[in-house]
């Protein structure tokens, strides 16, 4: 009798186990999934932050410290489209048609669902 007491207990210890892995699992992916949404948050802030000090300096038609921003945004934030978009329009707007085209080109190619906006930059570059 004691070893049959003891066979439930074992089993419904595994099962407990069973449980709290399950658990444990549930838990982590919801974890996961959270961080994963923060970082989504972050990611679209800091492009929105940007995008507002960028096209404020666009404006003001302060380029050179569009370019400078840019450049620095670049070496911190690689493999994002948007300082390198901005400092081709810098580079165009302070006549350096080739970095522009070659940016344009760049921004092109890691986003071309931005040609509608590319595109007629880089026309201007071919009329140039």
């Amino acid at each position: 009798m004691n070893e049959e007491i003891l066979n439930e207990l074992d089993t419904i210890k595994d099962l407990l186990l069973i449980i709290i892995t399950l658990l444990g699992v549930i838990v982590l992916g919801y974890i996961v999934k959270f961080i994963a949404k923060l970082i989504r948050e972050w990611t679209t802030n800091r492009e929105r932050a940007f995008i507002h000090i960028a096209s404020g300096l666009y404006e003001k038609g302060s380029y050179e410290e569009l370019s400078e921003y840019c450049e620095d945004r670049m070496k911190n934030w690689s493999g994002s489209p948007y300082p390198i978009y901005w400092l081709a329009r810098a580079q165009f707007k302070l006549g350096e048609l080739a970095s522009a085209k070659e940016l344009f080109e760049t921004a092109l190619d890691m986003e071309p669902e931005w040609e509608a906006s590319i595109r007629p930059h880089l026309e201007k570059l071919q009329n140039n």
